[in-house]
């Protein structure tokens, strides 16, 4: 019997692990159902990245969050077409933390961040310049070493996993 052809397209779903945006592109490290793993760059205009059913222009694409779902599109190049990501669900692997930072203190090794939640709940984190997580900051994400440039008061979201390690945090400036 002949070779099969390959097909033109493959369809894949996964998970969004991490997400990285700086001014030039949005780069994606996805882990599909085999346990792949998967990453992308993408720059402006490139290809179509949908979150939340909705597709984001350029200047938007700092909304996109890890620990959703994921299906990507690819070419028989493995070239992505197109992505659709879903935000980060309250399930039983992972939980969204919304609150204020109610108090952070930050020294040459540690930083320690205390938030209460929307429903009175205190949460107090100790981040080590060694941990692997995504903490940005008014959007802007910063280094370990720029931590004490936050100031308490300011709305928090964080993702954490299932043993309420942050995954990664977003910060507000007080308003």
């Amino acid at each position: 019997a002949p070779p099969e052809e390959e097909a033109d397209y493959l369809l894949f779903k996964g998970i969004l692990e991490k997400v990285d945006l700086d001014d030039e592109e949005l780069n994606l490290n996805i882990v599909d159902s085999k346990n792949k793993e998967w990453n992308f760059s993408l720059e402006e205009d490139e290809i179509d990245v949908y979150y939340d059913g909705e597709k984001l222009e350029f200047d938007d694409w700092d909304r996109i969050e890890a620990g959703g779902d994921v299906r990507v599109l690819l070419d028989k190049e493995q070239e992505a077409i197109w992505i659709k990501i879903t935000p980060p669900e309250q399930e039983k692997d992972y939980l969204v933390l919304t609150g204020t930072l109610s108090e952070t203190i930050f020294n040459d090794e540690v930083v320690y961040l205390n938030i209460v939640d929307s429903e009175n709940k205190e949460w107090n984190f100790t981040l080590e310049k060694a941990d692997e997580m995504d903490i940005s900051y008014d959007g802007q994400k910063l280094e370990f070493e720029e931590l004490d440039s936050i100031e308490a008061g300011g709305a928090v979201k964080m993702l954490l996993d299932k043993d309420e390690i942050p995954l990664w945090i977003k910060i507000s400036t007080p308003i």
